[in-house]
């Protein structure tokens, strides 16, 4: 039979696997959950009170069997070397548990210092760490403090100055240490309820429902396994007591019970005497065996309660690992769902972004319109893509979306006149719109576009009088398309030809028909080399307005001044011509007047040519804003 130090050991670690107990509660972490740790807790207390049940009738057995062994010895050196391996054993388990808590602290210490220093798009990996690792110092700490507790109890209960008592002493010190084990007047008015109600609080934290985000999957999944791991070393400990109360406890009681049957055998067959102090002796002998008998089974039975109890606590934790194991798969099927999810998404994007390329090189020959085209696929590309991530990678999409929405707030707020030259970039490139080579006039600025970018426009500035280049480059934001002050003028859709006006004043007496007739000669003559040219921009402009216009041609206008006659020649120019064409056209007017004597210009008067904007009534010209 065990001894006292025996039992005293099996009663420290069978309240030490009790203890384990407060990191069961550290699992629960859905409702489900609580419904395994109700039954671990019944269990627990059962197998509990059952081991004392077993110590206390091992203890009536040691006492009237043998009771110089019902004593708690303090001289023999091989139990004190027992006691001391005990105490040692707890001691370095409690050490190796503070060691662990110690490095998930400088763990989570070390995390919380690069966090501070650690790029934007790197704080929420590091801060999930944390998170995990907090779980992780709270699982430890559970577990150091159940250590600490069993070896303090062990050293208090069997050290050598304090085991002078009885056995049921020490016993009596052990489940006073536990009190949901306390039997009695307690346990019969409700009290026992109660006390196991302030002493066993249930910790439930119920889950705030699935992760949204591929991160959220990854720390679930990453607890789960924790979790299991957790469960895997409770069933370890529960399987090593139940090997304890299976083998070392109770392989004594076979051959006890078979040595008393064998012993009530051979009394019964003592039945030929009849003399009545040997039937007494045999009586007594029968009445010691009864008794013996009944320790026995008091001792046996609750042994074997506990070893069937045992067995379904080990069911109930496997019970359990598998829902955890069930939920991780689960959870392992829906981050990999996410992430084909996310591989075909990213596949698509690229698809469609390799196709558009393609159909923009196919099917816009303008190398100027390209550019314009390829930067907006990769905007609308960039921008995809980011959306795809951040809805597949957000954990709480709401808490997201509301960041967002501040961030987008402070942006616009920051970066208006930005966003507000991005959208006119849009405008300024729609259809009607400009490109590089056009000429257009800009805050009474003239110039020919050479770039348009998403935020700029930059103009070749030109010489108000004479249109040539002034050697100054021009560049507005693209804002100014939505400034009503803009004074925006851009030339027809097609066209690249400006009207230029010749005024001469002519002496009273002249011929007005011989002279209007001679001069507009003249300007036709020159205006003959690119009239098809002219005749062609109006017909791409008529197809392109849907509008029907007057072909242009040079046009005369007589008007009586103080002087004399004033005759006025209006033309169209090719813009890149205009000097050049300006400047032969009023020389062979001079020589035209010249040639006719009849023809005279008034002396004080001084020929003028200037170049004028184009009328909307006459000449169908556009103003256009932002166009």
């Amino acid at each position: 039979m065990p001894d006292a130090p025996a039992i005293v050991t099996f009663l420290s670690e069978a309240i030490g696997w009790y203890r384990r107990l407060a990191v069961e509660e550290t699992l629960v972490t859905a409702p489900g959950d609580t419904i395994f740790l109700a039954d671990s807790r019944e269990l627990a207390k059962d197998a509990l009170t059952l081991a004392f049940d077993y110590a206390r009738a091992q203890a009536v057995i040691l006492q009237k069997m043998a009771p110089n062994k019902a004593e708690m010895p303090s001289s023999s050196s091989e139990t004190q070397a027992s006691i001391a391996s005990t105490i040692s054993n707890w001691t370095a388990l409690a050490r190796q548990a503070a060691n662990q808590v110690k490095e998930i602290q400088d763990k989570i210490a070390a995390l919380k210092q690069r966090v501070a220093s650690a790029p934007a798009r790197d704080r929420k990996a590091i801060t999930t760490q944390i998170d995990a690792a907090r779980s992780e110092l709270d699982l430890a700490q559970a577990r150091y403090d159940a250590l600490q507790t069993v070896s303090e109890l062990t050293g208090r209960g069997v050290r050598p100055e304090a085991n002078t008592g009885s056995l049921s002493d020490q016993i009596d010190q052990l489940q006073h240490s536990v009190p949901e084990t306390q039997r009695g007047a307690d346990q019969d008015n409700g009290g026992g309820a109660a006390a196991q109600t302030k002493t066993a609080p249930a910790v439930v934290a119920e889950e705030s429902g699935r992760p949204a985000g591929m991160i959220g999957l990854v720390d679930e999944l990453i607890g789960l396994r924790q979790k299991i791991q957790t469960l895997d070393e409770i069933i370890d400990s529960t399987d090593a007591l139940y090997r304890a109360v299976d083998g070392d406890l109770r392989a004594p009681f076979g051959p006890a019970f078979t040595q008393i049957q064998q012993q009530g055998n051979e009394l019964a067959k003592e039945t030929s005497s009849t003399d009545i102090a040997v039937l007494k002796q045999r009586k007594a002998a029968f009445d010691a065996l009864i008794d013996r008998h009944k320790m026995l089974s008091a001792a046996a039975l609750p042994l074997a309660r506990l070893g069937i109890v045992l067995n379904q606590y080990t069911v109930n934790l496997e019970r359990w690992r598998a829902e955890l194991q069930q939920r991780w798969r689960s959870r392992f099927r829906s981050l990999m769902v996410r992430l084909a999810i996310l591989a075909i998404l990213l596949a698509v994007l690229y698809v469609a972004g390799f196709l558009w390329r393609r159909a923009i090189f196919r099917y816009i020959p303008e190398v100027h319109r390209r550019h314009q085209f390829l930067q907006a696929r990769r905007f609308v590309m960039a921008f995809a893509v980011a959306i795809v991530l951040i809805f597949n990678f957000s954990t709480e999409l709401g808490a997201v979306a509301t960041v967002m929405g501040f961030a987008a707030a402070g942006i616009a707020f920051a970066l208006q006149n930005v966003i507000l030259s991005v959208a006119g970039y849009f405008f300024l490139i729609g259809k009607y719109g400009i490109k590089a080579g056009d000429r257009v006039q800009i805050a009474g600025v003239t110039g020919d576009v050479i770039d348009i970018g998403l935020v700029k426009l930059s103009l070749m500035e030109l010489g108000a009088s004479n249109g040539q280049p002034t050697g100054r480059i021009a560049v507005f934001s693209n804002a100014i398309a939505f400034q009503p002050s803009s004074n925006f003028f851009k030339q027809m859709p097609g066209t690249s030809f400006v009207w230029s006006e010749i005024t001469l004043t002519l002496a009273p007496e002249v011929d007005y028909r011989l002279a209007e007739k001679r001069l507009l000669d003249e300007v036709n003559e020159v205006y003959a080399r690119y009239r098809e040219s002219i005749r062609r921009q109006y017909r791409d402009l008529e197809h392109t307005l849907n509008m029907d216009f007057d072909t242009p041609r040079p046009q005369s206008r007589l008007a009586l001044g103080p002087s004399g006659l004033q005759i006025t020649i209006r033309f169209p120019v090719e813009a890149r011509s205009l000097v050049q064409t300006n400047d032969e056209i009023s020389r062979r007017l001079l020589d035209a007047i010249n040639r006719e004597p009849t023809l005279k210009l008034v002396p004080q008067a001084t020929p003028n040519i200037q170049m004028i904007p184009q009328p909307a009534a006459e000449d169908g010209s556009a103003k256009q804003e932002g166009r």
